[in-house]
């Protein structure tokens, strides 16, 4: 039976088993910072909001869970203004 979505209005197509393997994998991630792509890492597996680090940060920002799973399946970006 698969599992159920998270929050379809969200974060389409996304599942409980989708957020348990980015915790699980902890796989980098597309950052837009000022018109710019960079590369972030994820971190805070054990968090209730991850926190996204990159090298044009000063500080890492926190996004939710369904949020980076969204960007790393359907390989979108995380946009930071």
């Amino acid at each position: 039976m698969a599992t159920p979505m998270v929050c379809p209005t969200l974060y389409p197509g996304i599942t409980r088993d989708d957020i348990a393997a980015v915790r699980r994998d902890l796989p980098p991630v597309r950052v837009l910072l000022s018109g710019v792509e960079h590369v972030g890492h994820v971190s805070g597996r054990l968090n209730d909001y991850p926190t996204v680090w990159c090298s044009a940060l000063a500080s890492g920002v926190q996004f939710t869970w369904g949020a980076v799973a969204y960007a790393v399946k359907t390989g979108r970006v995380l946009r930071l203004n």
